[in-house]
């Protein structure tokens, strides 16, 4: 059975359906602006914590080039930055600190995971590095054993348990440390871009 609404009627839905559309459509916006406020005020913490300088994004929304914040801890400019990977049909974003290296060796630490078992089962490459609970809850790719071993210390992996989310890679001349998601707590932040 078919309902029939008097033209009066059809057009009173209507309006209303562009009103709740229209109300929906600001409170994501103004959400959207106060998340980003929210996220600019804490990067800008980050920085003003560490000595260093905060850099706000540039340019239009389809070419933005991402926030980010410089300091010199030990000696060597250390960034914290944003970017995003697009993997088709979605997209991730991730939030990284990166430092410059002159080591020309790979490294790639990440979290085990549910197909781990099955790639080292296909003969994947692991390096172990003699810490049980870090070996067995990390993946440890690297084009040189020894030098990954020394690299991992017990400092650095102790602090990577307590953050697990966390990926290391060593990389075309980059040392990165990278989780997925905008980072928005201040104090997540100083503790990654001191790793």
């Amino acid at each position: 059975m078919l309902l029939r609404l008097s033209l009066p009627a059809m057009l009173a839905l209507l309006v209303g359906g562009v009103v709740a559309f229209a109300w929906l459509l600001r409170f994501v916006i103004r959400h959207q602006r106060e998340l980003h406020k929210r996220i600019e005020a804490n990067w800008r913490e980050v920085a003003a914590q560490l000595g260093g300088l905060y850099v706000p994004p540039t340019g239009s929304w389809r070419n933005r080039t991402a926030r980010r914040v410089d300091v010199v801890i030990s000696g060597q400019k250390v960034s914290l930055d944003n970017f995003t990977v697009s993997t088709g049909k979605t997209q991730v974003t991730y939030t990284r600190a990166r430092v410059a290296t002159t080591s020309t060796h790979r490294l790639h630490v990440y979290r085990e995971h549910l197909f781990s078992g099955m790639a080292k089962a296909l003969g994947a490459q692991d390096v172990q590095v003699g810490d049980a609970a870090y070996d067995e809850r990390f993946q440890i790719k690297s084009d040189d054993e020894a030098w990954a071993r020394r690299v991992l210390a017990a400092p650095l992996r102790k602090q990577h348990l307590e953050d697990a989310e966390l990926q290391l890679r060593v990389h075309k001349g980059w040392v990165e440390t990278f989780a997925a998601g905008l980072e928005q707590d201040v104090e997540t932040l100083v503790r990654r871009m001191r790793l």
